[in-house]
C-alpha cells in the first residue's frame, strides 16, 4: 500500500510539476507571441500598400495606354489628312476649286493652309506679270 501511495504521491507531484513548466513557459512564449503578432500586423499592412499601390500603378498605366493610342489615333488622322494636300493642290490647280470630302477640324486646318498656299502662288504669279 505504501508503494501505491508513493507512486500517487510522485504522479500528483509530476503533474502539479508540469503545471508550472507548462505556465512557466507560457510566461516565457507570451513576449515572443506578441512580437510575432506585431511582425505579422505590420508584414499586413505592408502587403495592403502594395497592393494600394500596385492598383494606382494599373491605373496610371491603362491612363498612360489610352492617351498613347487616343494621340496615336490623332496623329494617324492628322497624317491621313495630310495626305491628300497634293491631291488637293492639283484639283486647285488645274480647276480652281477645291473638294473636300468631310469638314473635320484637321480638314479645316489643312483647306486653311491650302489656300493660303494658293493665295501665295497667285500673288507670286501677279508679281511677275506686273
Amino acid at each position: 500500500m505504501v508503494v501505491l501511495y508513493i507512486s500517487l504521491a510522485v504522479v500528483v507531484g509530476s503533474v502539479i510539476y508540469l503545471a508550472v513548466a507548462a505556465m512557466k513557459a507560457v510566461k516565457e512564449m507570451k513576449p515572443t507571441v506578441q512580437r510575432i503578432t506585431a511582425t505579422t500586423e505590420r508584414m499586413q499592412m505592408s502587403v495592403e500598400d502594395i497592393k494600394r499601390e500596385t492598383d494606382e500603378l494599373t491605373i496610371t498605366q491603362q491612363k498612360i495606354q489610352q492617351d498613347i493610342e487616343y494621340k496615336k489615333d490623332s496623329f494617324q488622322r492628322i497624317i491621313d489628312e495630310g495626305k491628300t494636300i497634293p491631291q488637293l493642290l492639283q484639283q486647285t490647280w488645274r480647276s480652281g476649286e477645291v473638294h473636300v470630302p468631310e469638314q473635320s477640324e484637321q480638314t479645316s486646318n489643312v483647306e486653311r493652309a491650302v489656300f493660303q498656299l494658293i493665295d501665295k502662288i497667285e500673288n507670286k504669279r501677279m508679281a511677275r506679270k506686273n
